[in-house]
């Protein structure tokens, strides 16, 4: 429901403001190619840098996730109060500049510190764009705004597993090329430029086409540190509910997509290309439709559980997507393990995009940039960097066999998909009793 002060607030044109939420999806798509395309450019990577496996996880994993996670948090004290469209300017400039660099590194310290440019670009994005949506629209349309923006998230992996599954397919026994002003390069290092450079052309985007909006629902309490630390402290358990519900089903959708193209190669036997291509069609059908929905039934739920209803759409999607989470490791040929690869996405992807709106009906505008920080730096850190891990030591340490991999996320999906929605359940409850005149 839409309370007094907040219908009297006069907001953006509306066709103008879904406008922006696509450019903003764009960029998060292409936010997602460039932090995904490393993980298919593995093997030609450590064979012309000489690397380990070791060496790759930390590139994939350390080296992005951790900057990310760290900086943004930083960076959001800007998106709340310095103007969000250069900062998101910024950052699209540098990741996209960052990425490209990766194609000429020399060595693991400099694709190090290229890849630390990525996460420190990137983290300017999400607190900024989540909280530029909330000034773009009312109460009752950032669910679905926000579905749009964060269905991104899943354009850009499906647009990296297709892209890199072709060009794997197609520089195979290549021995390189050369460039204008770079000269001699393998072909890996030419698909980092390839889908870093368009950084300058959104950039420029971003600046001519992006208007930074009044600021709406803004409390009379100043936008210090100490003052967010105070807010922050005293409705702890309100947040961190939230994160910690969210995060470990983002735990089990990171194993997911980390994990499946390996199901696909090692038990199915295909090839890397025919992997990420499958893997990408399934992505871009199931999860923006999923996502989507979810906004859907979120609009609908608040009749019964009002800013609860987020948080019931977790709830729902834990208990639907744990069925064919548990069966497609099990499923005799490829074409059901696919199907059942789609729905599990479909259903563990319908909360994504209205996740972070339940925050921002439960947070002054001041601290909006802050609090998606601290719910981005959550996700990434107990999903991105705890869930594959603890798959990959399931499998070498429990099973002793990398063709059980199926079976490992199994076991992740009977743990972490109950765990989250009975946290999210008791999130609920929380978010359903918060009234309006907490958030000051």
């Amino acid at each position: 429901m839409t309370d007094t002060k907040t219908s009297t607030l006069t907001w953006p044109n509306q066709r103008y403001a879904w406008f922006v939420v696509v450019i903003l999806m764009t960029l998060y798509i292409f936010s997602f190619v460039d932090r995904m395309i490393i993980a298919l450019l593995v093997a030609p990577i450590k064979e012309h840098l000489d690397l380990t496996d070791t060496d790759i996880g930390l590139l994939h994993g350390l080296a992005f996730a951790l900057f990310y996670t760290f900086v943004g948090i930083f960076l959001a004290r800007l998106a709340d109060s310095w103007n969000r469209v250069k900062l998101i300017a910024v950052g699209v400039l540098l990741w996209g500049l960052a990425t490209a660099a990766c194609g000429l590194a020399g060595g693991f310290a400099t694709l190090f510190l290229a890849r630390v440019m990525v996460g420190v670009g990137e983290a300017t994005l999400g607190p900024a764009a989540y909280s530029l949506i909330s000034d773009y629209f009312p109460p009752e349309k950032r669910a679905r705004a926000m579905s749009l923006y964060t269905s991104g998230i899943y354009f850009g992996t499906g647009a990296a597993l297709i892209f890199g599954g072709l060009v794997i397919g197609m520089v195979g026994g290549s021995d390189g090329f050369d460039l204008p002003v770079v000269g001699s390069v393998q072909p890996w290092q030419a698909v980092f430029f390839v889908v870093g450079l368009p950084g300058v052309l959104l950039f420029a985007i971003v600046r001519l086409a992006i208007r930074e909006p009044k600021r709406q629902e803004v409390s009379d309490t100043p936008p210090t540190f100490a003052a967010f630390r105070t807010y922050f402290i005293t409705r702890r358990r309100l947040y961190l509910r939230h994160y910690i519900g969210f995060a470990f089903m983002v735990l089990y959708s990171y194993t997911f997509s980390s994990w499946t193209p390996a199901i696909l190669t090692r038990v199915y036997g295909l090839t890397s290309a025919d992997a990420g291509l499958w893997l990408g069609l399934v992505v871009l059908i199931s999860a923006p439709s999923g996502i989507m929905l979810g906004s859907l039934i979120s609009a609908k739920l608040c009749v019964r559980y009002g800013k609860g209803a987020p948080l019931q759409v977790g709830v729902i999607a834990a208990a639907t997507g744990i069925v064919p989470a548990i069966l497609f490791p099990l499923a005799p040929n490829l074409l059901s393990a696919l199907i059942l690869m789609g729905l599990t996405q479909f259903f563990i992807s319908l909360p994504f995009g209205v996740a972070p709106a339940a925050l921002h009906e439960v947070t002054p505008n001041q601290y909006r940039g802050q609090v998606i920080a601290l719910y981005l730096f959550c996700i990434n850190i107990i999903g991105l960097g705890t869930g594959p891990l603890i798959a990959g030591l399931i499998t070498d340490y429990v099973f002793a066999n990398e063709a059980a991999i199926g079976y490992s996320l199994l076991i992740m999906a009977l743990v972490f998909l109950p765990l989250s929605g009975f946290i999210l359940f008791r999130a609920r409850k929380s978010f359903e009793n918060y009234s309006s005149a907490e958030q000051s």
